[in-house]
């Protein structure tokens, strides 16, 4: 609780705990000296309306405010000790012990109450005139003077404070207490008004001014007490003001308390609190149980419930505090508010928030992402204000967020390039923290009529080519930019594809067979069967022949050939034998055909001559797995000029037709992790972009480019949350490509059961 919120309960407890014993100085009272009581006092009863000038609308709830009305009714601190509640003695010259109580406005009200009550029964007032002087634990004086009936012992009594200090309080000013109805055969008062009307009050020397009332109503039999609160404060170094109108308590003798009534808080306005479950305060005034609803304007509410104590060091109090501010019935912003319970504790050191802004590093073009801000923190539990801002667009971009002042924002670009985002959060005392964050648009996806089990690019037409096992066997021709396609039926399902160096032909493998297709007509030249192997990888010579592996599995077999004109098939004549599952790379220039190996820890380059009819392997690297080719990954392509040899570990090789000069290892890509797990899942290159395009694949996938032949790294794009159809399932690149004159990038994408072609 702030410290205004406590004044109240100083006045009275100061007021109060001074007249517990000393001199007492009355007509019936002996052993002292009589002196009149004070005439003319002015018996009005102070208004707390009256010198209310703040809001009396009911505010519109929200993260800004909400904890300043939690605050208002139920604290935020514990001041403890700086209120003394003397006990009811056995008689009237036993001292008055003492006990701690909590600070907050509503809790003080009920310490008031059994103030005055224990000071009405210990008089036993025996006199109708009362003049009493009393020093103050720390320096100056309250007297109380007034005047109650003989029999009935009801009355007015007046109490002036001449700076009257107790620990950090000084106190000015006059209040009243009035005594309505006392139960004489218990000597309990059974209902009284205290009130203040202007008094002055200093706290570690900051001015307060406190003006109100507070009646109290005790039914005799069952112990309920009932507390109507009609309170103003005010600081007189801020102006701020605070109000509790006709907010009433009922008290059960179990100690369980209803609060229920009007808050007002300066320029916010007020709320309506009722109590929805009773609250039961520990002995230092804590909430430990109970829930209370605040309601604001729109019908928008804050819910708190108490949660008593954690068991940290020194112990929390701990409130759950929940908001809905639009009014909706959900309460969209909770917050758990926990506060030290350490004697005299001031108002806390507030830590700024930490912005946390979550969204997508790369979508395509006209999706609508969701900004989200939900993962932000605050040390304090505070309600938080949230403000996104697009920093910065593309230009010619005329996009604008959605609900900028929400968790959740949301944005659908216009333009493709890149996008800055600002995420900036400010909690209840202003303290603000800002996140940025970059998102990159690209082109539109376009979905593909079908999955994509392999790809290659026709740098003759620019057109991308993939075969497809669903929904039908296909070879289809694709363009990339407008999405347009089209399919050539195949009779089995293919397992790899291969393109001629012209573009012209391309040759499909299945299981078993192969199909030879004419690109510029769309059909298929051959099909032919019964091969005696199923077609792992293939790949097309400019001689009229295909080469194909084995898939993983044949641990020894060959390299096969086949005839495209007569479909004849041959083993390679080598006296090395492959495994099953290599990949494998033409380079008609140098009339050679490269495998790779797969499978193993450490796989190796072969080089196979095609010259003759059969293929003939002619040796291995030099390296025997000294470099990394991708491991169990394996796989490589060529350069367009047959020059070099990319593998997927990143290590890139040349080529040539003398033996010393063939297979050599040059340099590996200028970004590589040295992690294994990280590899190339495919790649492309492109001559007259000189450079390479590249799959990364590891935590998650990334699209790169690299210069040649340093292999530096050009771009990078990662696919992180990047979604294409909406949904979480993460997109797997499989492919990615160079236009036929280098100047634009494609990737094949696949998201659920859906494949798509899309520019980077």
């Amino acid at each position: 609780m702030k410290t205004t919120h406590i004044l109240p309960a100083l006045v009275a407890g100061t007021l109060l705990t001074a007249c517990g014993g000393g001199t007492t100085t009355s007509s019936s009272t002996t052993g002292g000296t009589t002196t009149p009581p004070t005439s003319g006092m002015d018996t009005t009863l102070a208004d707390a309306n009256s010198v209310y000038t703040g809001s009396r609308s009911l505010a519109l709830l929200n993260t800004a405010n909400s904890m300043a009305f939690v605050n208002l009714v139920l604290g935020t601190e514990n001041i403890n000790d700086n209120i003394t509640a003397p006990q009811r003695p056995a008689d009237a010259s036993t001292s008055a012990a003492t006990s701690t109580a909590q600070a907050n406005l509503l809790q003080s009200q009920r310490i008031l109450s059994s103030l005055a009550a224990q000071h009405i029964a210990a008089q036993r007032y025996q006199a109708r005139a009362v003049n009493e002087s009393e020093a103050c634990p720390n320096g100056g004086t309250a007297t109380l003077t007034g005047n109650v009936d003989d029999a009935t012992f009801t009355g007015t009594l007046q109490v002036t404070y001449n700076q009257c200090k107790s620990e950090n309080v000084v106190t000015n000013g006059s209040a009243l207490l009035v005594v309505h109805a006392v139960n004489v055969a218990y000597a309990t008062p059974t209902s009284y008004t205290l009130s203040m009307k202007g008094v002055g009050v200093r706290v570690d020397d900051v001015p307060y001014t406190a003006t109100g009332t507070l009646r109290t109503d005790l039914n005799v039999a069952t112990g309920q007490s009932t507390l109507l609160v009609n309170q103003y404060q005010r600081n007189l170094s801020t102006g701020k003001q605070q109000l509790a109108e006709t907010v009433k308590m009922v008290v059960e003798s179990s100690g369980y308390t209803d609060i229920n009534g009007k808050f007002c808080e300066g320029v916010q306005g007020c709320v309506t609190a009722s109590t929805v479950k009773a609250f039961m305060f520990a002995a230092d005034g804590v909430p430990i149980e109970g829930e209370l609803a605040l309601q604001g304007a729109a019908n928008s509410k804050v819910q708190v419930i108490a949660q008593g104590y954690d068991t940290s060091t020194p112990p929390q109090r701990k409130l759950q505090v929940n908001l809905d501010s639009n009014g909706d019935g959900v309460y969209e912003s909770p917050s758990v508010r926990n506060e030290s319970v350490l004697k005299n504790f001031s108002v806390s050191t507030n830590t700024a928030p930490t912005a946390v802004a979550t969204l997508p590093q790369a979508i395509t073009l006209g999706t609508t992402i969701t900004l989200d801000g939900s993962k932000t923190t605050d040390p304090d539990g505070d309600f938080l204000a949230y403000q996104w801002t697009l920093e910065s667009a593309p230009q010619g971009s005329t996009a604008a967020l959605v609900a900028a002042n929400t968790t959740t924002a949301s944005f659908t670009p216009d333009t493709q390039g890149t996008y800055t985002f600002s995420l900036k959060v400010t909690d209840a005392l202003g303290n603000t923290n800002v996140a940025s964050k970059n998102i990159t648009v690209m082109a539109t996806a376009n979905p593909l009529s079908g999955n994509v089990i392999d790809a290659a690019y026709n740098n003759a037409t620019d057109q991308l080519l993939t075969v497809s096992s669903q929904p039908s066997n296909t070879l289809n021709l694709i363009n990339p930019t407008s999405g347009r396609q089209q399919t050539i039926a195949l009779k089995l399902p293919p397992t790899s594809l291969a393109l001629s160096a012209d573009g012209k032909t391309a040759v499909v493998g299945h299981n078993g067979a192969i199909s030879h297709i004419d690109v510029e007509m769309g059909e298929v030249i051959n099909f032919y069967g019964n091969l005696g192997f199923n077609v792992y990888d293939v790949a097309l010579g400019n001689n009229g022949k295909a080469y194909a592996t084995p898939p993983a599995g044949m641990q020894w077999s060959y390299l096969y050939v086949i005839d495209l004109a007569s479909g004849k098939v041959q083993e390679d004549n080598g006296t090395q034998r492959l495994f099953g599952g290599a990949h494998l790379q033409a380079v008609p220039s140098l009339k050679a055909v490269y495998t790779l190996d797969t499978g193993f820890e450490s796989n190796d380059l072969n080089r196979y001559d095609t010259s003759a009819a059969q293929p003939n392997w002619l040796y291995d690297s030099p390296y025997q797995g000294q470099y990394d080719v991708g491991a169990a990954n394996s796989n490589l392509w060529s350069t367009d000029d047959g020059m070099y040899l990319l593998t997927a570990g990143g290590s890139l090789f040349q080529i040539a037709a003398q033996k010393d000069a063939d297979m050599r290892y040059q340099r590996t890509v200028a970004d590589d992790d040295d992690k294994p797990a990280t590899y190339l899942l495919h790649a492309d290159h492109s001559q007259k972009a000189a450079k390479f395009v590249a799959i990364e694949a590891a935590e998650s996938y990334r699209l790169k480019t690299y210069t040649m032949p340093l292999l530096n790294l050009d771009n990078s794009l990662s696919l992180q949350g990047l979604s294409i159809d909406g949904s979480s399932t993460v997109v797997k690149p499989s492919f990615v490509f160079f236009n036929a004159d280098g100047t634009e990038r494609y990737s094949v994408l696949e998201q659920g059961s859906k494949s798509y072609v899309m520019a980077f």
